[in-house]
């Protein structure tokens, strides 16, 4: 495929699209811009980008907003008296997830120690087995 005149030179290789030496098409251009506009373009995409994460924190307030909403007119649709008890049922349930975790985690501590502990026994009785053993005799 030549380009209209271009001796030599195919389409992909125009000046509007070069080439990696790879003899892959470039994904993108690079334009020179003087020093102040290069500034200027970086403070721009500083501000775009931080009005970007702006708008998800905002997205995710609202959301959180809304949930905070649903579960108060969850407990004001009940008696005040049942409500108070229900939330008190749901923080014990929720201690007793708690103190399971740490005892879980507790345990998993002292196995890993147990298991250390086991590991170096091992290792003593290794090196007491191959001290006793007496070197194999050379065949001649």
């Amino acid at each position: 495929m030549v380009d209209g005149g271009s001796a030599g030179q195919t389409r992909s290789q125009s000046i509007g699209e070069p080439r990696l030496p790879c003899g892959r098409k470039a994904d993108s251009v690079r334009i020179k811009l003087p020093h102040r506009q290069q500034k200027f373009c970086a403070v721009l995409v500083e501000v775009i980008m931080q009005e970007a994460r702006e708008s998800v924190h905002c997205a995710a307030d609202a959301i959180c907003d809304g949930l905070r909403r649903l579960g108060d007119v969850s407990y004001a649709i009940l008696p005040e008296d049942i409500a108070h008890s229900l939330g008190d049922l749901k923080k014990a349930f929720l201690t007793n997830i708690r103190d399971l975790i740490d005892w879980d985690i507790s345990w998993v501590n002292d196995r890993v120690a147990g298991g250390d502990k086991l590991r170096e026994e091992w290792r003593e009785k290794c090196k007491q087995h191959s001290s006793a053993q007496t070197p194999p005799e050379p065949v001649s």
